[in-house]
């Protein structure tokens, strides 16, 4: 997060206005996050697998917690990370919250790491205007990644549906998907 919280403003009904900010999570959101996450059928333990100080970034508004993103390192690869867990509470879906969790998750990932996410085919627009696109056998796909594809196969019965997209050698994390407060299709839940 580079030590920064930054404020883009949601209009409510009645023509009130709600600031939602953005900033790293806290251990005190981690019952939070993982309701959000089941809710979704995500994974639930993203919460508790990292650091969630370093590696998650939240949303919030008038105190609550509205979602969250989690870019973790990857332990197989050198300079690799996954972004994962991209979530928005359906009350708040719509209001370009899921793109900003992204760009700021994005933020995190050093000058020239590579980032993986998983998501279903018809989310893969939305990742590509972060620079993302389809890997391929080149991409070295992380294990961890290519395991994740088997479980939701198996469990969600989601196997055609599920890709894995790259981003590779980033030089600047704050690229890719401006218009950050218009309807957008990251704010529902996606990755592992």
């Amino acid at each position: 997060m580079r030590g920064t919280t930054r404020t883009t403003t949601r209009p409510l009904a009645f023509s009130t206005q709600a600031s939602v900010t953005y900033g790293p999570a806290h251990p005190a959101d981690r019952p939070r996050l993982f309701k959000l996450l089941l809710r979704e059928r995500l994974n639930f333990a993203a919460p508790y697998t990292c650091d969630v100080e370093k590696c998650i970034v939240v949303a919030r508004t008038q105190g609550s917690l509205v979602g969250g993103a989690k870019l973790g390192r990857v332990s197989e690869l050198p300079d690799t990370y996954q972004l994962s867990s991209v979530i928005v509470d359906e009350a708040w879906r719509g209001q370009g919250i899921g793109k900003s969790l992204i760009r700021r998750a994005l933020e995190l990932a050093p000058d020239g790491s590579t980032v993986f996410l998983t998501t279903l085919r018809d989310r893969r627009g939305l990742y590509e205007e972060f620079g993302f696109k389809i890997a391929t056998p080149r991409d070295q796909v992380p294990a961890s990644l290519r395991m994740e594809m088997a479980i939701g196969a198996v469990l969600f019965s989601v196997a055609s549906s599920l890709i894995v997209m790259v981003r590779a050698s980033t030089t600047d994390g704050a690229d890719g998907a401006d218009g950050a407060d218009g309807a957008d299709g990251a704010d529902g839940a996606d990755g592992g």
